[in-house]
């Protein structure tokens, strides 16, 4: 950011304020304590406010609501989560009530889930002063009473979050400077995410520092206050920095106040007291543009949840990497003992007799004087340094002996194929080990004495090993 600020030469229009900041995330107040402004041009926050209600008014649908009164708001009132209401209006999916406790999508706050008599309401957007409800199931009909009631749970979570949302955002300005903003929001149940305006991306340590003083100020308990002002009375008291969820295109400004450490224009539902909020849990952060960077969160019943959960992942994981360490130590002592028996098993393979014997568990089938001979092992406690140490000595040994190792990895079952200097004449290791792994659903090959391979189908390893066998001794 600071970067973007010192390649400014002079001082720049408000058009140019609206771009640093819509598509940098460069705040006048923050150009202003740069010294790069003397003051914020009085039309900044107006022409951006324009700019924002232009760009809402196309996303919005156009419904048929002439004639229609305004909707009274209870979730500024008492906030009651069943009420009843008389609907003014009622067509397609959407229901129009004369005053309603379903708080409606804006200002990055998901919508108010519930029922209307029995109608499922899955979406609740606001038109103006008007409030619509998009029910699923058919609507109630016009001038009927209806009993409404919010799902408490959701709009709970919601509530939790968006404070977290001014908790975190006044928790990261203090930890990384005053250049940090609200660039945008999203408050749903169970989830949310806070993009501010910063150069870098967090490191481990502004993470931890930013959750840790977001927690503190939860943990004093403070109340959240709520005022109506006038506009010009609401700027001139807190300045601009009110508007970090956006411009308020209105006469009269909803403050809500976290003490003097965030005070916000803002419309969105709150608890009572930051100790309501429980506990707010970092879960990701990640810079998503230049000088913008999201931190992903969650708050209340959520965090605490999956606090428990990352405890409880994180302990299974420290049993698994015990578990794997011991199991490595394991490994690595039956490795030194394998390694150790290969002299005195390559003597016993080379006294076996004519016919089929078992070595410890290394297969071994003895042809007439001057034949190819076969011997080949799957067992679990040998492996590739084994396979290559006992296959190299018997086939200079015995130079008619074919080896074949087989041994698992993570992903597949692998082979290593030794051939002696006469056998290697007319069965070659290369092809023995492509045919293998061809059986195996894989690939391989080599030079005439070795070659290795390998395949992912382990099932086939029996069909692999007899075909490898007849191979050798046809």
């Amino acid at each position: 950011m600071q970067k973007i600020v010192s390649n400014i030469s002079k001082e720049p229009a408000v058009s140019d304020l609206i771009r640093l900041y819509e598509s940098d995330g460069v705040t006048p107040d923050y150009l202003k304590e740069m010294n790069v402004i003397s003051e914020i041009p009085s039309t900044f926050y107006s022409r951006l406010s324009e700019l924002h209600q232009s760009k809402k008014q196309n996303e919005q649908i156009n419904l048929p609501l002439e004639g229609i009164p305004d909707t009274e708001l209870l979730f500024y009132q008492q906030d009651p989560k069943e009420f009843d209401a008389i609907v003014l209006s009622a067509f397609e999916k959407y229901v129009i009530l004369d005053k309603t406790s379903f708080y409606a999508r804006g200002g990055g706050q998901e919508p108010d889930h519930g029922t209307i008599e029995n109608f499922e309401v899955v979406d609740v957007t606001k038109h103006g002063n008007i409030v619509v409800h998009e029910t699923k199931g058919g609507v109630p009909k016009e001038g009927e009473t209806v009993s409404c009631t919010v799902n408490s749970k959701r709009r709970d979570g919601i509530t939790k979050n968006h404070t977290s949302t001014h908790v975190i955002n006044s928790s990261a300005r203090s930890v990384l400077g005053s250049w940090v903003w609200q660039h945008s929001a999203f408050k749903d149940e169970d989830h949310a995410r806070l993009d501010i305006t910063h150069h870098s991306a967090l490191d481990e340590k502004e993470i931890a520092s930013i959750e840790e003083a977001a927690n503190s100020i939860i943990n004093k308990n403070i109340p959240i206050t709520i005022e109506n002002l006038d506009r010009g009375t609401a700027e001139q008291r807190y300045g601009f920095r009110i508007y970090q969820g956006g411009i308020v295109p209105v006469k009269l400004v909803r403050i809500v106040s976290i003490s003097d450490i965030d005070v916000e224009a803002c419309g969105g539902t709150h608890v009572k007291k930051t100790g309501d909020i429980k506990q707010i849990k970092i879960t990701k952060t990640k810079r998503i543009q230049d000088g913008v960077v999201r931190i992903e969160f969650t708050s209340g019943d959520s965090a605490v949840e999956f606090t428990k959960q990352k405890q409880e992942n994180d302990a299974k994981m420290q049993i698994e990497e015990i578990e794997k360490a011991k199991i490595k130590e394991i490994r690595q002592e039956q490795r030194h003992e394998s390694k150790a028996k290969i002299p005195r098993l390559a003597e016993s393979i080379g006294q076996c007799k004519i016919g089929t014997n078992n070595v410890e568990d290394i297969i071994v089938h003895i042809s007439e004087p001057n034949k190819a001979n076969f011997c080949y092992s799957e067992s679990e406690q040998y492996d590739n340094t084994f396979h290559i140490g006992i296959g190299e000595l018997i086939t200079k040994t015995d130079p008619w002996m074919v080896y074949c190792g087989f041994f698992d990895t993570d992903d597949k079952m692998r082979v290593i194929v030794y051939c002696g200097d006469e056998v290697s004449k007319s069965k070659k290791a290369g092809d023995i080990a492509k045919m293998i792994s061809e059986i195996l659903a894989g690939s391989g090959g080599g030079t005439p004495k070795f070659a290795q391979g390998g395949g992912k189908d382990r099932s086939k390893k029996e069909e692999a090993i007899n075909n490898a066998k007849s191979m050798v001794l046809e």
